[in-house]
């Protein structure tokens, strides 16, 4: 097993979930409502409109919801990093990788 360049360098094993996701920008902006592809305890792979797609390296709030055995759990919110965009086979959507950065407290209302 080597290090060849298209060897995946992951901390976390992945699990392919798809749950609703918002991604929230620190402009002020309505929350971006999207679905994950897959999720691991250090990131995500996400997929969102195009058109609402925030820049790599941006800080963004993450609010994951329905995840959990019986997926009607509240979820979790915590900050993060948009790593790199990705073209997806959806019309009008983009994948974006996630970088989790900080678990916040969870609030219902958000």
């Amino acid at each position: 097993m080597g290090n060849g360049p298209n060897q995946e360098r992951r901390r976390f094993p992945r699990v392919d979930i798809a749950c609703p996701i918002s991604v929230v920008t620190q402009g002020g902006e309505p929350p971006i409502e999207g679905k994950t592809v897959n999720l691991s305890r250090g990131g995500a792979f996400i997929r969102i409109p195009l058109e609402s797609a925030p820049k790599d390296r941006r800080v963004v709030d993450v609010h994951l919801m329905g995840i959990g055995p019986d997926r009607e759990g509240p979820g979790f919110r915590c900050k993060a990093t948009v790593i790199r965009h990705e073209k997806t086979n959806t019309p009008g959507a983009v994948g974006l990788a996630l970088q989790f950065d900080r678990i916040l407290p969870f609030d219902p209302a958000w």
